[in-house]
């Protein structure tokens, strides 16, 4: 996400001033909580738990990571990301998904929020 995007987002929600040039673990507290609240990641229908693994900044994006806690197969994925939605009308998401070697990208334009794979 741009960061300067991402900060505004979490100053605006949590009223936390965040400094992504630095990691700590207040705002990774933080940034665990806006994406668990805006990413939903389903298998076979199944939600999929996963946890903040932790962020970091280059140049003008924040990366963030998650790392799934359990992953019940090859089976019908969907994604639900609103992520910056509720702050910026035209915002647009790139999805990147992978399955056997094989990479399949999907753009997500704000209202649209759920991509199947």
């Amino acid at each position: 996400m741009f960061s300067s995007d991402l900060q505004e987002a979490l100053l605006k929600l949590y009223q936390h001033q965040a400094n992504l040039e630095v990691a700590d673990n207040r705002t990774g507290d933080y940034l665990s909580k806006y994406i668990n609240e805006r990413l939903q990641i389903k298998v076979d229908g199944q939600p999929i738990a996963f946890r903040f693994a932790g962020y970091e900044k280059e140049e003008e994006s924040t990366w963030c990571y998650l790392e799934a806690t359990a992953y019940p197969g090859n089976g019908k994925v969907q994604v639900n990301n609103g992520l910056l939605f509720d702050f910026i009308p035209e915002q647009t998401n790139i999805i990147h998904f992978y399955r056997d070697g094989a990479r399949t990208t999907t753009k997500l334009v704000n209202p649209e929020r759920i991509a199947g794979f």
